[in-house]
C-alpha cells in the first residue's frame, strides 16, 4: 500500500477504530457493558464487551472484524446495539466488537503478521486467543453470530451450525427479505448451498481436517465447545 493510499484509508471513517471504539465505549457505559482488554495487536488493542451475570449459560455470542477488509459487518453491529439498548440491559451477551483492528484500519483480510485469524481458533499461544479463551471461559451461548461480508456475493447467506432438525436461518431470511435477497448461487467455494444456506450438522472436526487445512474458524470452534448452534453471516459488499 502507497503512503498516499495508506493516509487516505486512515481518514476515512469506515476503518477508524478509534471512532469505532469510542462509540462502544459510550455505548457500554449507557448500558452497563463491561469493557475486557482481550490483547494488544501491533498498534491496537482489541477488546470485548459483556453483559448480564458473568459466564452464565444461555447468552448470546456477536462477533465481527475478524477480516479487517469486511468493515460493513463491523459498523452494522454497533448500529445495532446503539439501536436495541434494552437488549443489552437484559441479556446475558458477549460481544467482539473488531477482532482484527489492525487489518481494519489497514483494509486487508489478514493480521499484522499475514495470517487469517479466522482459521486459528484452535491457537493457544497466541495473546489475542489466550485473552478471548480467558474472557468466554466456559460458558455455553444459546446462539453465536459470526459476521462477514463477501465482495462476489449478490444476495445474503449463512453459514448455519445446529443440530439435526433444527431450522434458524429460513425464518431469518424470511424477516430480511424486503431488506436484502437471499444469495442465488448453488456452490460457494466448492460447498453446496441451498437458497442462501449452507447447513451443517456433521462432523466438523473433519470438515476441518479436509477442507480448512485444520485451522479452525470461529463459529465451528464455538459450535464444538460453546454453543447449540452457530451462524455466519456474509453480506454482499457491493450493496449499500
Amino acid at each position: 500500500m502507497k503512503a498516499s493510499e495508506k493516509k487516505w484509508l486512515n481518514q476515512h471513517s469506515a476503518h477508524d477504530y478509534q471512532r469505532l471504539m469510542s462509540r462502544w465505549k459510550d455505548l457500554a457505559k449507557k448500558t452497563g457493558l463491561e469493557v475486557v482488554l482481550l490483547s494488544q495487536q501491533a498498534d491496537y488493542e482489541v477488546f470485548g464487551l459483556r453483559g448480564g451475570e458473568k459466564g452464565a449459560d444461555g447468552g448470546l455470542y456477536l462477533s465481527t472484524g475478524v477480516h479487517g477488509d469486511e468493515p460493513a459487518p463491523v459498523w452494522a453491529l454497533l448500529e445495532w446495539a446503539e439501536a436495541n439498548q434494552r437488549i443489552l440491559r437484559q441479556e446475558t451477551i458477549v460481544i467482539l466488537p473488531c477482532v482484527n483492528p489492525w487489518g481494519f484500519v489497514n483494509n486487508v483480510r489478514l493480521d499484522n503478521r499475514g495470517r487469517d485469524l479466522n482459521r486459528m481458533f484452535q491457537n493457544k499461544t497466541l495473546p489475542f486467543f489466550r485473552g478471548w479463551r480467558k474472557f468466554i471461559g466456559e460458558q455455553q451461548f444459546r446462539l453465536a453470530l459470526s459476521l462477514h461480508e463477501d465482495y462476489d456475493a449478490q444476495g445474503i447467506y449463512v453459514y448455519e451450525l445446529v443440530q439435526r432438525g433444527v431450522r434458524l436461518s429460513d425464518e431469518i431470511f424470511e424477516q430480511v427479505a424486503s431488506i436484502i435477497p437471499r444469495e442465488s448461487r448453488s456452490n460457494i467455494e466448492g460447498q453446496r448451498i441451498s437458497g442462501g444456506i449452507v447447513r451443517r450438522s456433521g462432523n466438523m472436526r473433519k470438515v476441518v481436517e479436509e477442507n480448512l487445512d485444520g485451522g479452525y474458524p470461529e463459529t465451528i470452534y464455538l459450535y464444538l465447545n460453546h454453543s447449540k448452534a452457530a451462524l455466519t453471516f456474509e453480506t454482499p459488499s457491493e450493496f449499500a
